[in-house]
């Protein structure tokens, strides 16, 4: 965003101006990514309907029998498919349904563009004149720089000093992504780039964090990497919704006044 631009009256603002993509195109990759994910949400979350539980995910147990795979089961703790540990069929079959469903959200998404374009940008301009008095400035000061520096030291430091205890990966796999968009969020009057550069900085680090422990818990590297899969894809989707949900009902009280 320019120095003219940042200046600006909120009501002149448009999506370029926030560094978001406003064309038809845009939002069918948009569509397409968010339908991708909830597909991979669903896969996710068949662990906890065809698993026994989630202490073997943790690294507490090694007894308790697990399977992932939606529509299709393709995996099983224990079982072979010829030679091979995965039913590379069903894995095929599951990834054609989440194709085909993804295609069809982003000729949705393509479809409804401008009306997307609209909910967004209303969403922001409200965002911009709530946290500037109105004047549209997104400065961003020393007193966030320092709060965003001590936020990222303090996580570190933290991250540094966990034990080997399956209670530290339970914690990172289902409050991990909650932690990384509080953390993220404290610093005020920065870009929203900025923020997703704080998140992926501590997310790269909680993961090391979990494979470490992980591994001093017996479990293995793609056992750790699987369970953050499983746990913190359906968490992503969740506040995609949300926040959709949020700023469709946002959209609608305002034309409502």
């Amino acid at each position: 965003m320019d120095s003219q631009n940042v200046n600006s009256d909120p009501s002149n603002l448009t999506l370029g101006d926030f560094g978001i993509g406003s064309t038809r195109w845009h939002w069918f990759g948009r569509g397409l990514l968010a339908g991708l994910m909830i597909a991979a949400a669903m896969n996710a979350l068949s662990y906890f309907w065809l698993s026994d539980g989630v202490l073997n995910l943790i690294g507490a147990s090694e007894v308790q029998e697990e399977a992932i795979g939606f529509p299709m089961e393709v995996w099983r703790k224990g079982e072979a498919y010829g030679r091979m540990v995965v039913n590379f069929t069903a894995f095929f079959t599951n990834c054609t349904v989440g194709w085909v469903f993804a295609l069809i959200v982003a000729a949705l998404s393509g479809w409804k563009w401008e009306s997307l374009n609209l909910i967004v940008l209303q969403s922001l301009k409200r965002e911009a004149r709530r946290r500037d008095g109105g004047n549209g400035s997104f400065q961003f000061s020393i007193k966030s720089m320092l709060i965003a520096t001590s936020v990222i030291a303090l996580f570190l430091a933290a991250a540094m000093n966990v034990s080997a205890d399956p209670k530290v990966l339970a914690v990172i796999f289902f409050a991990g992504p909650g932690v990384l968009v509080g953390l993220s969020m404290l610093p005020p009057n920065i870009k929203w780039q900025h923020r997703v550069v704080m998140m992926t900085m501590m997310a790269i680090v909680m993961i090391g964090v979990a494979i470490a422990v992980g591994g001093q818990l017996g479990r293995l590297f793609d056992e750790v990497l699987l369970g953050i899969f499983i746990c913190w894809t359906p968490q992503a989707v969740v506040g995609i919704l949300l926040l959709v949900g949020y700023l469709l009902l946002s959209s609608k009280s305002k034309g409502t006044q």
